[in-house]
């Protein structure tokens, strides 16, 4: 069929009698609609062109006809679209076209994730609507575009819109309607809409386990945030039951919900079972801190210091652990068990020394010691410490005082330079940490990134402290844009290590992937592609780029069978341009092991599910060129090459594809010739 399309195009182009150019068009066009298209020419183009030259033809209608259903084979949506605009008001057959293109076209950019644009198109398909399924489909996917932009109060309208019309409640959508609708409203902070309207989605039935689940959650919520405690309760207990990614943090809510209620023993006994059950859990640490926390305010100190002690020991490094080890020596200085406080504010100093609850623990120290009547043992204690939290004068603290009613003021003008005296005359100064992120925030407030980064660097010379985890973030995002990436995989490594928020851990975990491949560490890079697909809440977008980094990394550690299973999975998870790669990448390791046909059938598949991205479509045509050459059918390995040379807008691929053609002639024209059989790779 290719040979056939190609001969009647050439004849075409070689317009010699009117009746013959004229057959040979429309045969070329026919071909084209069947065979699905043709992606190194552009047939609409061509038939305009040949309608513009014969606007009155005896066979102007069948044009016409043959024109409209190119448009519903076209790849090419946007000037399909634009081609009936310029016809001004479509028919009803057109108008049908019409809807269907604008329709694609928008689903086409909402899976590019270019949601502003995708709107603008599903607005184009609902001009025109004979089609009321696809009408019902254009509204859902307009409202999704305008969710995924944060746009909720539009967003809710549309599915409101959505839900409302004819034929909607039939609609596999429906469900997914109301869950949308649903957030919506939650995040609008609507909290009564939002639980009407999650109640509607779960009244329907077959829809995913985990919207289900999810939407369970955030009804709990809801009603946790209206302080309705007992139907709050009721619904985090079916989350619980259902178990799954959440039941940690639904736990952890209904443990609050008894709190807020009163009834401390279901809090504690709460808490304890979300420490028992989901040790791994990001709030472990917090549910230990709230459970002896609890223990205090009930009186059973015993207690309380047991947890704060299982607490510190287990997870250190939290901040939390600081918190708790502080409470303890509060909860020995109020129980009169002064050598037991003091060794244990004295750990919070010695463990923390940039920390607030270092200069908390300061604080009661001197407190202990004078109710101890032994002033002179505080000072002598704190004259030996060298780190920033000791105020060492009432000078100091009073220029650091000035500074900072500056920066509370907002008033970074003047809190900069204060800040930077503070430093010049207070170098180990008792708020040198303190300043130092003040500035930081002043120097970001104006703009002065560099100056920022600076203080940011600064602040991590300092052992771990409440600032550390802020300004680890934006240090190795600072690196990461400066394409230093050796400096920008450190910084990840250790916010990976110390971060709380769950989001912060997924980022982390992606760059360090990102950071590890684009280092050429390629083992490395798989290790960390494999903890990202593992974390939870790792979006689709990062699931396709780590399938990537794995497909790349096994390709230049030359395991070609694995690198083709990872860029099949690309394929099959993308519609961007990573997947039109990843096509490629597949097509030409099944060509290298001579399976021709499944590497020309994969070739084929690319122009219809990657339209828009040229240079993959033209690099595969290039490589099914090498697969005709390798069949001995020179002529269409001719007539591809050329139609990447008068098609593809670009140099580069042009001058691949003009070299390929050249090598092509026979050895008495070109000598020399061999042929590359790397489908593009000069």
């Amino acid at each position: 069929m290719k040979f056939a399309q190609n001969a009647f195009l050439k004849a075409y182009k070689l317009n010699t009698k009117p009746e013959v150019t004229t057959d040979a068009l429309y045969s070329y066009i026919k071909l084209t609609i069947e065979a699905g298209g043709d992606p190194l020419n552009d047939p609409v183009k061509i038939i305009n062109t040949f309608l513009e030259r014969n606007p009155s033809g005896p066979r102007t209608s069948e044009a016409y006809d043959l024109l409209a259903q190119l448009y519903m084979t076209s790849n090419n949506y946007s000037a399909a679209l634009q081609s009936i605009e310029k016809s001004g008001k479509p028919n009803s057959k057109l108008a049908g076209v019409y809807q269907q293109l604008a329709f694609w076209q928008g689903i086409e950019y909402f899976n590019r994730n270019a949601y502003t644009d995708a709107v603008s198109y599903f607005d184009k398909a609902l001009l025109y609507i004979p089609d009321k399924q696809l009408k019902l489909q254009t509204l859902f996917w307009k409202a999704d575009a305008q969710y995924r932009q944060k746009q909720f109060s539009d967003a809710a309208r549309g599915f409101r819109r959505f839900l409302q019309s004819p034929g909607a409640a039939q609609s596999e959508l429906y469900g997914l309607a109301a869950y949308n609708l649903a957030y919506a409203n939650f995040n609008q902070k609507q909290y009564s809409a939002a639980i009407q309207e999650f109640q509607q989605f779960l009244k329907q039935s077959g829809q995913r386990a985990d919207l289900v689940n999810d939407a369970k959650l955030r009804l709990a919520d809801s009603y946790f945030i209206l302080k309705n405690y007992n139907t709050a309760i009721n619904w985090y207990q079916k989350v619980i039951s259902n178990g799954g990614n959440n039941a940690d943090y639904a736990l952890y809510q209904m443990a609050f919900s008894h709190g807020a209620q009163g009834d401390f023993d279901k809090k504690i006994s709460t808490l304890y079972k979300l420490v028992s059950t989901y040790k791994k859990s990001l709030l472990y640490a917090e549910a230990l801190y709230e459970m002896a926390s609890t223990y205090s305010v009930i009186g059973n100190q015993r207690q309380a210091i047991v947890y704060f002690d299982k607490l510190v020991k287990e997870k250190p490094r939290t901040t939390f652990a600081k918190k708790g080890l502080v409470k303890m020596g509060f909860l020995y200085y109020n129980n009169n068990q002064y050598d037991r406080a003091i060794a244990t504010l004295k750990k919070v100093v010695e463990k923390y020394p940039a920390s607030l609850e270092a200069k908390e623990a300061l604080n009661t120290l001197q407190n202990i010691y004078m109710d101890q009547g032994r002033v002179e043992d505080y000072f002598a204690y704190a004259k030996g410490l060298d780190f920033v939290q000791v105020s060492v004068s009432e000078e100091d603290s009073l220029t650091f005082t000035t500074a900072e009613n500056y920066f509370i003021d907002n008033d970074c003008g003047r809190a900069i330079p204060a800040f930077k005296k503070y430093l010049q005359q207070f170098p180990d100064g008792g708020f040198v940490l303190s300043a130092t992120h003040y500035l930081s925030v002043c120097a970001e407030k104006q703009g002065d990134e560099a100056g920022a980064l600076a203080y940011y660097k600064q602040i991590l010379s300092f052992p771990d402290n409440q600032y550390t985890v802020p300004a680890l973030l934006k240090v190795a995002r600072a690196y990461y844009d400066k394409k230093e990436y050796v400096a920008s995989y450190d910084n990840y490594k250790r916010l990976g290590e110390l971060a709380e928020n769950k989001g912060m851990v997924l980022e982390a975990r992606d760059v360090l992937m990102r950071c590890a491949f684009l280092n050429g560490d390629y083992n490395d890079a798989r290790k960390q592609a494999a903890e990202l697909l593992k974390t939870e809440n790792v979006t689709e977008d990062q699931i396709v780029y780590a399938h990537y980094v794995l497909a790349r990394s096994a390709l230049e550690l030359r395991q070609p069978a694995e690198a083709e299973k990872e860029f099949r999975i690309v394929d099959r998870l993308s519609s961007s341009e990573l997947g039109a790669e990843a096509k490629y990448e597949v097509a030409l390791n099944v060509y290298r092991q001579n399976k021709l046909d499944e590497a020309e059938n994969i070739i084929y598949e690319m122009p219809a599910q990657y339209p828009g991205y040229d240079y993959w479509i033209a690099k595969s045509f290039i490589l099914l060129a090498d697969i005709y050459v390798a069949r001995d059918n020179i002529f269409q390995a001719e007539q591809t090459l050329q139609s990447v040379i008068e098609n593809y807008p670009g140099d580069d691929l042009k001058e691949v594809a003009r070299g390929k053609l050249e090598r092509l002639k026979p050895p008495e024209e070109q000598p020399g010739n061999k042929n590359n059989e790397e489908g593009g790779e000069e």
